[in-house]
């Protein structure tokens, strides 16, 4: 990929445009990607007095603007995300990085596509940071009688964007998927949701893979389920983190688990950690935060962590297992 410290220059020289005396002291969020390269960052913005936070940051779903506000900075920059269409504590701005991608790049996508998909629509998916090459993919894709199919625009994500945790821009499900990025962590979302196979390209070293449906895992949650039928407590993981609070589906599963004769317990937390669970007399816990965190890191935790569907599974008040997404 071009050097990162020239795209950051760059959008660092732009963000200073719009900055002034009022936006000191700054605070800034930054991805795990960009931990290399924290105090070039905290140099290039160094008349604003920042602060930087080190906390793993899993997108804008995980928006510091509290924790800024309370340590008195005026100005939130947070990188690598677009926002979500949440109202924010002070002044944010919002740097996802974007990459232009070369004409030999761009070229080996519609290639891999078409060798792929040829004559076909398809679903044409991505990540913030390579967002403003699909209008040009498209072009050449057009060329070679390839379509895409429409996606809509959500609150939380711009067209032919998926997240981790969110596939709500899909319109057509049923039409092939194609994801463009540097790594499978979205992807696999939309491998999780669907169940179908996803051809996964990588621009920057000319790469791809398929990713097939994924019938293990299906497997291993119901496997989960059925070592809980008999369970009889429940603790509700909410989360504090902005984007990931979900107050009222944990309220609404409480009142299901106790209609059910269950016991229901409601635990708040900012990162679900193992070691801060441990001793809690429950048979296993429903996390209401990031999906992500039941289905990658169930292996991480001593007691069974399982989604809201599941649940209701448990208790017989659904009968088919549902991919946990947060819109």
């Amino acid at each position: 990929m071009k050097n990162l410290e020239t795209i950051l220059k760059k959008e660092i020289s732009s963000l200073k445009k719009k900055l002034t005396k009022k936006d000191n002291p700054l605070a800034i969020q930054i991805p795990e990607g960009l931990k290399t390269k924290t105090t070039y960052i905290l140099d290039l913005l160094k008349e604003y007095n920042p602060f930087l936070f080190v906390d793993p940051c899993y997108g804008a779903c995980d928006l510091k603007d509290t924790q800024a506000k309370d340590l008195e900075c005026k100005t939130l920059i947070h990188f690598g995300h677009f926002p979500m269409g949440k109202k924010h504590k002070l002044k944010t701005y919002f740097i996802p990085l974007e990459y232009t991608l070369k004409d030999q790049e761009i070229n080996y996508i519609v290639e891999t596509i078409t060798n792929n998909y040829p004559n076909q629509k398809i679903n044409l998916l991505t990540t913030a940071q390579y967002l403003k090459n699909i209008k040009n993919i498209k072009k050449k894709l057009k060329e070679k009688n390839i379509s895409l199919e429409t996606m809509q625009k959500t609150e939380r994500a711009e067209k032919h964007m998926v997240l981790g945790c969110d596939c709500s821009t899909v319109v057509n499900q049923k039409t092939p998927f194609v994801f463009v990025g540097d790594g499978v962590f979205h992807a696999k979302n939309l491998f999780l949701k669907y169940n179908k196979e996803i051809l996964v390209i990588n621009p920057i070293t000319k790469t791809n893979q398929t990713i097939n449906k994924n019938e293990l895992f299906i497997r291993q949650r119901y496997g989960v389920i059925s070592s809980l039928k008999n369970a009889k407590s429940f603790g509700i993981i909410i989360s504090t983190k902005k984007g990931q609070e979900r107050l009222s589906s944990a309220k609404k599963i409480h009142d299901l688990l106790l209609r059910s004769n269950k016991k229901a317990y409601f635990f708040i937390c900012e990162e679900i950690k193992n070691d801060s669970l441990l001793g809690i007399k429950v048979d296993c816990f429903i996390n209401t935060a990031c999906p992500r965190i039941t289905y990658d890191d169930y292996k991480n935790y001593a007691k069974p962590l399982i989604t809201i569907n599941e649940a209701k599974i448990i208790i017989n008040k659904e009968k088919e297992l549902k991919i946990d997404q947060i819109n």
